[in-house]
C-alpha cells in the first residue's frame, strides 16, 4: 500500500515500518528500503505513481535497524544504486 504525500513524495507503508520515495529530476531516491515483502510493495507502490521507469540513484538509510535495512542491499543491486 502506498501514499503519494507530496508530489514528489511517496510513502511505502509495509509491515513494521514505511518507507519513503523521494522524486527529483535525476530520479528516485530511497529513505530505508523496508523490511519483509518491501521489495514487492515498493515495485508496487512505483508502478502505480507511474514512476517504476524512473533510476532509482539511492537510497538513504536512516539507522540500522533491520526493519529499515533489510531489502537495501538487494534493492541498491537491482537498480544500480
Amino acid at each position: 500500500m502506498s501514499d503519494l504525500l507530496y508530489d514528489d513524495l511517496l510513502q511505502v507503508r509495509a509491515p513494521a515500518v514505511n518507507f519513503y520515495v523521494l522524486r527529483d529530476s535525476s530520479g528516485l531516491t530511497l529513505l530505508d528500503a523496508g523490511f519483509i515483502g518491501g521489495r514487492s510493495l515498493l515495485r508496487q507502490a512505483l508502478k502505480k505513481q507511474e514512476w517504476e521507469r524512473e533510476p532509482i540513484r539511492g537510497i538513504i538509510v536512516t539507522h540500522g535497524h533491520l526493519d529499515h535495512i533489510l531489502n537495501v542491499a538487494k534493492v541498491a543491486r537491482e537498480a544500480g544504486a
